[in-house]
């Protein structure tokens, strides 16, 4: 029973050191465990789940609180029966970005996990941005190349029109006998 015991505290210091959010619910859809860290990035308590207890009543409060829509609870819903894996990103009111996935367990219950991906979005959109400032500033080098080659091309042909006119006259008079006054 000690060693038990132990193992359990041990299992609870590891889980609850975790960056990652970890919740678990039964086969019934009791909740039975949930870490610090998915109580960090839901914002929420350890009291509000056990009061709470079901998944469905999580996200009941949720909607009354105004933190998430009808259309995300009915999602969470079936997401939370299908629980494949399949990950899915939100963002929260106060601008988190939560990635989150429900796991189904051999014993049939629940195991969600939540990630805070707040500092990798925030790079994400920093790289978009600086991606959107190289295109505009590789489009304005492209459009001073233009504009210069058009420049040069105007140029040439301004200095080679007049030339071509004193070549033509030189060609004339090499062509013609000079008087005493020419």
């Amino acid at each position: 029973s000690e060693v038990i015991e132990q193992e359990g505290r041990k299992l609870a210091t590891i889980l609850d050191n975790l960056p990652d959010g970890v919740i678990l619910w039964d086969r019934d859809g009791e909740w039975r465990y949930a870490n610090s860290a998915f109580c960090d990035i839901q914002e929420t308590s350890q009291e509000r789940l056990a009061r709470l207890r079901r998944f469905d009543a999580m996200m009941d409060a949720l909607l009354e609180r105004g933190l998430i829509d009808e259309p995300f609870r009915v999602a969470a819903l079936d997401r939370f029966r299908r629980a494949d894996g399949e990950p899915k990103l939100r963002a929260t009111m106060d601008g988190l970005w939560v990635e989150g996935a429900f796991h189904r367990l051999q014993d049939g219950s629940t195991l969600g996990v939540f990630r805070d991906i707040t500092a990798l979005k925030a790079q994400e959109f920093r790289l978009a941005e600086e991606r959107d400032a190289a295109e505009q500033a590789r489009a304005e080098a492209e459009a001073a190349n233009q504009a210069k080659s058009t420049f040069l091309a105007t140029m040439s042909h301004e200095s080679r029109t007049p030339m071509n006119g004193v070549l033509g006259m030189l060609e004339v008079l090499e062509h013609q006998s000079m008087g005493m006054e020419q």
